[in-house]
C-alpha cells in the first residue's frame, strides 16, 4: 500500500538524519 511505502521512506529518512 502507499501508506506502507511512505512509512518505509520515513523510517529510512529518520535513520539518515540520525547518522548526521
Amino acid at each position: 500500500t502507499d501508506r506502507a511505502a511512505m512509512l518505509d521512506e520515513i523510517m529510512d529518512y529518520v535513520k539518515f538524519l540520525r547518522l548526521q
